[in-house]
């Protein structure tokens, strides 16, 4: 029996010489415009395609949400009970 890391390893290489093995590539985001490789491109893969992220209203609202609730992951609905938000 071949181990996982001799399994994944191989699987990885096999991938390398296809020339299909895929890494993250550094992406600056700026609303729904990022930048790859010096060149500036508009983003239609977020979930940001309105740019709400960058309007002044909903970063105001976050900030009072963060202040007013904190940040953090909580646990599930069914264990702590709805939140306020």
């Amino acid at each position: 029996m071949r181990s996982l890391d001799e399994f994944a390893s191989q699987k990885l290489a096999a991938l390398e010489r296809a020339q299909l093995r895929r890494t993250p590539v550094t992406t600056a985001r700026g609303g729904i415009w990022v930048e790859r490789d010096g060149r500036r491109l508009l983003s239609f893969s977020c979930n940001d395609y309105l740019n709400l992220s960058q309007h002044p209203a909903v970063i105001a609202a976050a900030v009072e949400a963060t202040t007013r609730y904190g940040v953090g992951a909580g646990a599930s609905r069914l264990v702590t009970g709805n939140h306020p938000l």
